[in-house]
């Protein structure tokens, strides 16, 4: 009896690690192949997105110095740290 159950759980054991045999070599396969495919991708440029670019960036170009020429700089020596905001005036 105890050699039908040795086995029977030799048996078993030996699927499980058929199948854990094989689902690491899928894993594997599927990494490598990630893997590979990202780095083959290129970036091709055509004409159309190097213009589309360009213009993007002249535009975050003129955002940018627009931006900096219409708000003010505040001097740190018109308010101290540790002086309160003035009421407002009624």
């Amino acid at each position: 009896m105890t050699s039908r159950k040795s086995k029977f759980l030799h048996t078993k054991i030996i699927k499980k690690y058929i199948i854990m045999k094989k689902l690491i070599f899928i894993a594997l396969g599927i990494t490598a192949l990630t893997v590979v495919s990202c780095r083959q991708e290129d970036e091709v440029l055509n004409n159309e997105d190097t213009q589309s670019l360009k213009v993007l960036q002249k535009s975050r170009k003129a955002a940018a110095d627009s931006a900096a020429t219409h708000y003010g700089v505040f001097s740190q020596s018109l308010t101290n740290d540790g002086d309160p905001a003035p009421p407002p005036i009624k």
